[in-house]
């Protein structure tokens, strides 16, 4: 199954950590933001983004605990954008030369919860192309984040688990944000575990850090939709079909 991510910066390129000995041996095909002319920077957030999207397993002798990204057979691809007027070219080149079925965009713009442009412009994506779309819905306890609202995306909320207990799930996090409508889909659609996540995020074969977000949960669901679709090719370019299976 082929995966695309788009990571969103200001500054440098967001590029993921290639020396992590999670991701050292994946072929994960890069497009550079066009608007960018200098050198790459390294991001935490994209390392982690991928190595729980599609991290190889890797085992910590002194611990024993291993690490293992959600999907890690899939192909993906990353691409950078600085400006939000660069989602659409991303789309374009994940759908049109990546040949994607799955897009996870872990970012997104504080917009009051409204639908707006850019929610239309992922609906019609998925509509057009049949690609399931999974986005993070935003970390700042107010209004889902565009193009979240997307009717037809798969918006992800983060659901906390107890560090002392791991895999015992309390509650949806104060953090992660939601809105009720009248007029539209309530957002999020559902919530995967974002809080507490044991994530491998430099060239340190054991390093980790325990962190939480939308933008951590979110991969978690394209994971499991490629799972499905791997399992079950059926669904391939069956984006509502995977959306009401989750």
């Amino acid at each position: 199954i082929k995966i695309g991510v788009i990571e969103a910066t200001e500054g440098k390129h967001r590029y993921y950590d290639a020396s992590n000995p999670h991701l050292a041996q994946k072929t994960i095909n890069f497009r550079a933001s066009p608007s960018e002319n200098s050198s790459y920077s390294i991001s935490t957030h994209a390392t982690k983004v991928l190595s729980i999207l599609c991290g190889n397993q890797l085992v910590d002798l002194e611990t024993g605990n291993a690490y293992q990204g959600i999907a890690p057979y899939a192909t993906v691809s990353l691409a950078n954008i600085r400006v939000q007027s660069e989602f659409s070219d991303s789309m374009n080149w994940l759908i049109s030369v990546e040949n994607v079925q799955i897009v996870n965009y872990s970012a997104g713009i504080d917009k009051d919860g409204q639908y707006l442009d850019y929610d239309k412009m992922v609906d019609e994506y998925i509509a057009l192309y049949r690609i399931l779309y999974v986005n993070a819905a935003g970390n700042n306890t107010v209004e889902i984040t565009t193009p979240g609202m997307a009717y037809n995306a798969v918006t992800v909320g983060n659901y906390s688990q107890l560090k002392e207990h791991m895999g015992v799930y309390q509650r949806v996090h104060t953090a992660s944000c939601y809105v009720e409508e009248d007029h539209l889909t309530n957002k999020p659609d559902l919530c995967a575990v974002g809080t507490n996540i044991y994530m491998m995020y430099n060239s340190n074969a054991y390093a980790e850090d325990i962190g939480y977000g939308t933008s951590f949960a979110a991969p978690m669901v394209a994971g499991t939709a490629a799972l499905m679709m791997q399992a079950n090719s059926n669904l391939i370019g069956r984006p509502d079909a995977v959306k009401a299976l989750l």
